[in-house]
């Protein structure tokens, strides 16, 4: 069993990489669109930082009240897994739906498919982190 310490330790640290990954992956994107799409360059920045920021936002909230659950009833882990899945979904939906009326739906592709990327990044980052947790807490 992990001592609370070391648990808030790997939170920090799992936040931190989370921040890390989504941003270097949405640099590439700039990058990789300014190669092959120049004229799209600053839909695409707008789109990583909007992806980026929901990601940053997402995460430190999910992973506080993982923190809290952890530390106060580990037994209602599962029920907390369940639910962070539906409030990221419907977060990521209602982001979509704030860019879609702000940004009008011809310049929606940009947003979408970027957002998608930093989504799934997340989503993978936040299993691995679960996973590997899960099994150092049981």
């Amino acid at each position: 069993m992990l001592e609370d310490k070391e648990i808030k330790r790997l939170v920090n640290r799992h936040i931190w990489t989370s921040i890390a990954v989504n941003a270097i992956a949405m640099i590439l994107v700039v990058i990789g669109v300014s190669l092959m799409f120049p004229q799209k360059q600053a839909e695409y920045l707008s789109a990583s930082v909007i992806a980026v920021t929901f990601g940053l936002i997402e995460t430190m909230v999910l992973m506080k009240i993982w923190l809290r659950v952890v530390l106060k009833t580990p037994d209602s882990l599962p029920t907390f897994y369940t639910a962070s899945s539906g409030f990221r979904m419907l977060a990521a939906l209602a982001m979509l739906l704030v860019v879609y009326i702000f940004v009008g739906r011809d310049a929606m592709l940009p947003y979408f498919l970027v957002f998608v990327l930093s989504y799934f990044l997340v989503l993978i980052l936040h299993s691995l982190f679960f996973k590997k947790m899960t099994e150092r807490l049981l």
